[in-house]
């Protein structure tokens, strides 16, 4: 996805830095906190989004005075620059398409919603593709699914993921040889 993008900056990952930041900081962040809002707004109400949102910006900034001195390095060194985006890493891209997918399973919670449950199915197989640990959204998916007993969503939903299952386990099969959920009591060295 960002191949374009080394047009512009050249093979570099270093040069292509200030472009994926921008990207992320100026296109992503926004579309993140639109989706804490609209879920926010969809599950309590208008202010409650306002609320969820404001604390989705704040959060990181608050939560820096609260560490106490041998952690705060970590925090401000490590961890905030991929929380907000800040590396070419796929940590801030995958978090923000796993809320785009949770918004719109909270869209499709809705009766008659199975195109917005089609679409929560192909951002969640995205996800999985940046980063496979992001699949397990796909379990709270069709969990709530099951307890608003929309069926056809949720199959709608899982439908949609199976193509993203399919490429991951075929991926990880071609290249390490095995599938390593299913290799635990394998000891590699």
């Amino acid at each position: 996805m960002l191949a374009p993008l080394t047009w512009l900056s050249g093979a570099s990952s270093l040069d292509l830095l200030p472009y994926t930041t921008v990207l992320q900081v100026a296109v992503l962040g926004p579309i993140a906190t639109l989706a804490v809002y609209d879920i926010g707004a969809r599950l309590a109400g208008r202010l409650a989004g306002l609320w969820c949102a404001s604390a989705w910006i704040l959060a990181p900034y608050v939560a820096s005075m609260l560490f106490v001195d041998r952690y705060h390095e970590r925090w401000i060194e490590q961890f905030l620059p991929q929380a907000l985006g800040l590396t070419a890493m796929a940590d801030f891209p995958s978090m923000v398409i796993v809320l785009a997918a949770a918004l719109c399973v909270t869209r499709s919670l809705a009766p008659g919603r199975v195109p917005d449950a089609v679409l929560a199915g192909i951002l969640i197989g995205a996800a999985a593709a940046l980063k496979p640990p992001n699949l397990l959204v796909a379990a709270g998916a069709l969990l709530a699914y099951a307890v608003a007993r929309r069926w056809r969503e949720g199959l709608a939903c899982g439908i949609a993921i199976a193509p993203a299952l399919l490429v991951l386990l075929l991926w990880k099969v071609r290249g390490l040889g095995q599938i390593p959920a299913f290799a635990l009591e394998q000891a590699r060295l």
